[in-house]
């Protein structure tokens, strides 16, 4: 159904009636930016974007497009490649403003709202000296990550997101808000964990914590790109047998012109090895020493 049908239906007023949460429309001054994700190449143009504030509005949100016959596109962090978070000539259910993290030291356990970003998850999650698998970069949202499977940093010794996930609150594509656990839903469950996708909208999340930090040892090492085959055979030589503690990364780039970055390679493609060690500080300083000797440069 088109966007000028939905209008003259006069649906949207119907929907402001039963929503506490932000509408907005294509003719609002705050539009193009609410519709943007983090890849700048995706352009699309939902016909109705809506901030629910909780679990209910979700609901109303739901049953609007069902009603309507309109694609559904759901976002926190819009980190999304593929431009999953946004949609055309739809319904973009931006959970943003459904903040709300709720840790249980005595348990291990933590309860996070759609809209966290994974930076405020650790944010509190850390002022027990707990946390779980992660997004490797802070903005990314705790549900599209986990909802993906989602590898991060404590990967190696914790495993995936979605291997950390006790239990979910979803609102189903029928509008229906249910639990989904190991004891509840359980067909629903294994398909939020990597069964499958579109089941649903997650609103809450309840995760298993571990004991990281407050400090652990991380960092990256950068290396001449003409050095790059040298170093990456032997970077895969040693991280095949690596700790569990220790996870890395590597990519090519562009060095800044910055004073952590030695002279001889700025403004240079090089060679980036990332490292992260979840473990003792002591151990960690042990394991990632081998990577500091890679190549021809020494980092001390």
């Amino acid at each position: 159904m088109g966007t000028q049908t939905v209008w003259e239906t006069g649906s949207v007023e119907k929907l402001a009636e039963v929503f506490s949460g932000e509408l907005l429309l294509p003719a609002d001054p705050s539009f193009d930016q609410a519709r943007r994700v983090w890849n700048v190449m995706i352009d699309k143009r939902p016909s109705l974007i809506v901030r629910p504030r909780g679990a209910a509005d979700v609901r109303a949100a739901v049953w609007f497009a069902r009603e309507n016959g309109l694609p559904v596109a759901v976002r926190c962090g819009g980190h999304s490649v593929a431009g999953k978070g946004v949609c055309d000539d739809g319904l973009l259910i931006d959970l943003s403003a459904m903040k709300g993290v709720r840790v249980d030291p005595a348990r291990r356990t933590v309860r996070a709202n759609g809209g966290v970003l994974w930076g405020e998850y650790d944010h509190e999650t850390q002022a027990f000296g707990l946390a779980s698998p992660g997004g490797r970069v802070t903005t990314t949202g705790i549900g599209g990550f986990t909802l993906g499977g989602g590898y991060g940093w404590l990967s190696p010794k914790y495993g995936l997101a979605c291997d950390n996930l006790i239990s979910a609150d979803v609102v189903t594509a029928d509008g229906r808000l249910v639990v989904a656990s190991e004891d509840e839903n359980q067909d629903l469950f294994w398909g939020l964990r990597g069964g499958s996708g579109n089941f649903g909208v997650v609103t809450s999340f309840e995760f298993r914590l571990h004991p990281v930090g407050p400090t652990i040892v991380g960092g990256m090492v950068m290396h001449p790109l003409e050095q790059a085959g040298e170093v990456l055979r032997a970077y895969r030589d040693y991280v095949d047998d690596g700790p569990d503690e220790l996870a890395t990364a590597f990519g090519l780039f562009p060095a800044p012109p910055e004073t952590f970055v030695p002279a001889q390679l700025q403004n240079k493609t090089v060679l980036g090895i990332i490292a992260c060690y979840c473990g003792e500080p002591r151990a960690g300083e042990r394991a990632v020493r081998p990577l500091k000797e890679l190549g021809p440069l020494r980092w001390t």
